[in-house]
This record gives structure tokens, C-alpha cells and sequence, in this order.
């Protein structure tokens, strides 16, 4: 029995293993067909873009199954959505990405969003931020915010993707060293008796082209 739930964790540690960054993106590369536009304004034409309510919070995940974007150096898979201004309102959009941190591979998307117009003028765009990651157990995100001011009630698009640029370069590094690690060291403490270590983890969060996200809009009047 204790071999069984012993395999039984391995898979699921394996199973949630992320995937290499660079194996994803070559699979991107290779999306071809109706799935990949060339603009943003093409883009905004996506059937049924979903929608998005001010001051909620909603997460979404960039995945292999979403329509592919030329950005001009780098491809990247995207989502659209709507959002419904009010009058003379200025809006910030914040994404925050969330590590994909179990398994050995450790990765996270890095944000980018467009805001454009209905006619598919392009009004902003994000800057993305540093990653947080205080420590292991605290889990990593990583930061992008854009903002743009609604002069009359209308529709504007939020498009979503990846900044693909450095596709499995380190996004951070880290060297985490955990007191009072309790390990059975038969060696140099005979009988089997149970000794306190510290323990030294490295470790880095690689830049990939899917993840998942939370994106929260705020009126500011």
C-alpha cells in the first residue's frame, strides 16, 4: 500500500509538471491556418469576445487552444473582451500572472494587454512589472497594468497575451534557504535518529508562453 500512494504522488507531481517553455512556443510556432491574425485590429473581430464588469476580478488562462497574434517579432496566443465604459471615466486595468510553481519546471506568462477603440485604433498598452516572489511557499506573480480614459459610453477591447520575446529566459531567480529542515540522517546520526538541517533551494521561474492570469478593471473618476 505504501508503494502504491508513493507512485500514486510521483504521478501527480509529474502530471503537474510544467512544460518546457521553449517546447511550447516551437508548438505555437507551428500554429498555422485561420488561428494566427496579423494586427490587433483583426484581432478585436474574434467571434463572441468575452466581457468584463469593472471593479470584478476574473481569471482567465492563455492556452494552446486560443487563436495565435503576430505581434511583430513573436507569436503569442491571445483572448479578446469587452469592456463597457461610462462617460468621461478613466480606467486602470491591472493582470496579475500566477506562477505555474509545482514540479521541477517553474514557469509564468508575462502579461501584455492592448485597449482599442471599436474601430480598432490602438489607445494603450501595458507595462509589465517585476515578479513577486517573497519566497517558495508564498507562491510568484508577476504584475502588468494599462490604463485609458472613456470621454463617451461605448465599447473598448481588451486584448490579452503573452510578451513572447524571451520565451524560457529566467523571469527570476531565487535562493531560498529553509531552517530547520528535519531529515533522517542514518550516516551521521546512527539509529535512524531524526536530525534538523538547514535546507538550500535554488531555483528559477521561466518566462513561458501560456498561463493562467486575473485581470480586474477600476473605474477612476
Amino acid at each position: 500500500m505504501r508503494i502504491r500512494a508513493f507512485v500514486a504522488i510521483i504521478l501527480a507531481i509529474v502530471s503537474g509538471c510544467a512544460e518546457n517553455p521553449n517546447r511550447a512556443y516551437d508548438t505555437l510556432q507551428g500554429a498555422g491556418g485561420s488561428r494566427v491574425v496579423r494586427s490587433l485590429s483583426e484581432a478585436i473581430r474574434t467571434p463572441q469576445p468575452g466581457r468584463l464588469a469593472p471593479t470584478s476580478e476574473q481569471s482567465v488562462e492563455i492556452a494552446k487552444s486560443d487563436q495565435v497574434i503576430d505581434l511583430g517579432g513573436y507569436y503569442s496566443y491571445f483572448k479578446v473582451f469587452k469592456i463597457r465604459s461610462e462617460v468621461d471615466t478613466t480606467y486602470t486595468i491591472t493582470l496579475r500572472s500566477q506562477c505555474h510553481c509545482l514540479g521541477h519546471t517553474k514557469t509564468m506568462i508575462v502579461p501584455r494587454a492592448f485597449v482599442l477603440a471599436d474601430h480598432g485604433e490602438l489607445i494603450a498598452e501595458s507595462s509589465a512589472g517585476s515578479v513577486v516572489a517573497p519566497s517558495l511557499s508564498s507562491g510568484a506573480s508577476m504584475r502588468g497594468t494599462v490604463g485609458f480614459h472613456a470621454s463617451k459610453g461605448q465599447d473598448y477591447y481588451l486584448v490579452i497575451a503573452g510578451d513572447n520575446s524571451r520565451v524560457g529566459a529566467p523571469l527570476r531567480e531565487f535562493h531560498e534557504e529553509i531552517p530547520n529542515y528535519e531529515a533522517k540522517d542514518p550516516i551521521h546520526a546512527p539509529g535512524n535518529v531524526e536530525r534538523t538541517n538547514d535546507m538550500v533551494v535554488d531555483y528559477a521561474i521561466l518566462s513561458s508562453p501560456v498561463g493562467k492570469m486575473h485581470i480586474q478593471v477600476k473605474p477612476i473618476k
